[in-house]
């Protein structure tokens, strides 16, 4: 059996300390567990930025990871509480150990066990300029689809 999470939205919390004439739905939400590792797609909103060409897998496990790559750190923090997920992502230059880049959403909504999808905000950094490091930022909706893996021929 599957992790379920239940919770009540603050909509849910108003009707239920109202009366039963504001006509309201007081059954909780079953929310799926979610976790795992999810490719996401951007889609600007406004701001300066353009497209995000590639993108760093967010991996929703209610912690803070830490990829290593070549150039970059990639620091993830997810934060499941109910149906919506806390998500924040840095990329951090090894050599100056300045941040590249921040993308920062405060309620993404779960969807499924498979997707969320909600706003975040994007800001790129210069990381050679102390005094005016910030070069861009902007805001987009975000859709975060569950990676699939196959190993030796299983769907992890």
């Amino acid at each position: 059996m599957k992790n379920r999470r239940i919770s009540l939205r603050p909509w849910a919390v108003i009707c239920l300390v109202g009366s039963a004439s504001l006509g309201c739905n007081t059954v909780p939400e079953v929310c799926p567990g979610v976790g795992g590792s999810f490719q996401p797609l951007y889609e600007q909103r406004t701001g300066n930025c353009g497209a995000v060409p590639t993108a760093n897998n967010v991996k929703v496990d209610n912690n803070i990871t830490i990829e290593k790559y070549a150039n970059v750190d990639v620091e993830t923090e997810t934060i499941v509480k109910g149906c919506t997920v806390y998500m924040k992502q840095i990329v951090r230059n090894k050599t100056t150990g300045r941040v590249e880049s921040m993308v920062q959403g405060s309620t993404l909504e779960v969807q499924g066990e498979n997707q969320l999808f909600g706003m975040v905000t994007l800001t790129r950094y210069n990381v050679m300029d102390v005094l005016n490091p910030a070069t861009c930022s902007g805001e987009y909706n975000l859709t975060l689809t569950k990676s699939t893996q196959i190993v030796g021929g299983a769907t992890m």
